[in-house]
């Protein structure tokens, strides 16, 4: 990221403003890039690092500059409503002389930095060396963290836009990007199946719940030194279907495996099962068991 002075400067004030400490920035370096945007680190003098989040105008529905905005901004508001996610300093925006608060032009999100490492990582090693102790003391803090997290009740008119959401800007989306591997047949019955289970869950009461709604393992990153688990990245409106965090994690233990080896070793199934029955068993009043078997 090339910074002329001023723009420097006015970041610098911004990010002391915001940990109330004056600091002085000594590096700006580029971590990663995904669907949905680019992450900058910029390390400060007292050891602690910031990270500039922005958004792709080719990232899933965010081709349009509204919808940039609305991401940004929801993602703000959701982030603050579940523990453990990382904090959330501000929105703001960069001209062509300096980092300001959001007013106009491309929304980037000032945030901490995650701390640890993603959960993927732990995946891997599951792969190489197999699954250890830990690995089962893991699958539980990420089982507990959504049983408290979903025993948060919401409303159902919530709900019934989560629905439209999910269907609308998840779904269809989806399987358009899947039409280069299935047929219009394939697409349409994946689509329609899709659909049925929206009807069905549309006229359910009460399952309204506090959710992440990215909830997979490049979005769980682990300290090492003292196991404590964080989130990023959450999603949707803060409430909705807690099918969406448990299927998203659960399908996990299956896909990464086949994607690195082609197989699934017997390693990930026992996981999977420990994450299944930990949280079926301790909130069996979502009914997850119909929706999982649909």
């Amino acid at each position: 990221m090339n910074l002329n002075k001023k723009q420097l400067s006015s970041l610098k004030r911004l990010i002391s403003e915001k940990i109330k400490e004056d600091v002085e920035i000594s590096n700006i370096v580029k971590i990663g890039e995904g669907c949905h945007g680019s992450a900058f680190k910029v390390s400060l003098n007292n050891n602690q690092n910031i990270i500039l989040k922005y958004f792709n105008n080719y990232g899933r529905n965010l081709k349009e500059y509204e919808n940039r905005i609305k991401e940004a901004f929801q993602f703000q508001r959701t982030s603050s409503l579940i523990p453990n996610h990382v904090r959330i300093f501000d929105i703001v925006h960069l001209n062509e002389e300096k980092f300001e608060k959001y007013e106009k032009n491309e929304p980037i999100i000032l945030m901490e930095e995650v701390i640890g490492d993603e959960y993927f990582s732990d995946l891997l090693n599951i792969l190489k060396h197999g699954a250890s102790k830990k690995d089962f003391e893991r699958v539980e803090i990420i089982s507990n963290y959504l049983i408290n997290l979903h025993s948060n009740v919401g409303e159902n008119e919530t709900y019934q836009l989560y629905l439209k959401d999910l269907y609308s800007n998840g779904i269809l989306e989806l399987t358009n990007e899947l039409r280069n591997n299935f047929s219009d047949i394939e697409i349409f019955e994946i689509k329609k199946r899709f659909l049925e289970l929206e009807e069905q869950l549309s006229k359910e009461q009460k399952r309204c719940r506090k959710i992440h709604g990215e909830y997979f393992p490049g979005t769980i990153h682990f300290n090492i030194e003292n196991n404590k688990k964080q989130t990023y990245d959450m999603r949707r409106f803060g409430f909705g279907e807690v099918c969406d965090d448990f299927g998203s994690m659960l399908i996990n233990y299956f896909i990464f495996p086949i994607q690195i080896n082609g197989e699934i070793k017997k390693e990930f199934i026992d996981i999977a099962n420990k994450f299944y029955k930990s949280y079926t068993q301790k909130s069996s009043y979502n009914k997850i068991d119909n929706y999982l078997h649909y």
